[in-house]
């Protein structure tokens, strides 16, 4: 079985050392091997529970909700997984709709600059004439 010291799991998954024992310090890491020398290291499966862990707060999951869910999961409650997930995927359509309208303000606001720089660029055309 392949195993990784925390610097290449840092590099692997973009996260500082500090930020990835952090993790370890609350809960969100646990249950990682030792190796020979007492250091500890990370699995393939570790470092896939870690990506997923990683996808969670980039939807803007707090990591206390993060916590709840990786505790569910070991312990089996796959109801309580499911609705924790279900919830914060109905926040994220939410916030998607939300940047969606958002995003439509912007365009429109670009299009009439668009207009009007363009016709700035006419009317400078025209005193060339």
């Amino acid at each position: 079985m392949k195993t990784y010291r925390i610097s290449e799991v840092s590099m692997l998954v973009n996260l500082s050392v500090d930020t990835l024992r952090y993790y370890e310090k609350v809960g969100l890491i646990s249950g990682l091997l030792k190796n020979k020398r007492g250091y500890k290291v990370y699995t393939e499966r570790d470092i896939l529970s870690l990506r997923f862990t990683i996808n969670l707060k980039k939807t803007g999951m707090p990591l206390a909700e993060i916590k709840k869910y990786i505790d569910f999961y070991a312990e089996d409650y796959l109801d309580e997984c499911y609705e924790l997930l279900n919830a914060h995927a109905t926040l994220v359509k939410q916030q998607i709709k939300e940047r969606e309208e958002l995003l439509e303000i912007l365009i429109y606001k670009l299009s009439n600059f668009n207009e009007l720089i363009k016709k700035k660029k006419d009317k400078f055309k025209e005193l060339d004439i």
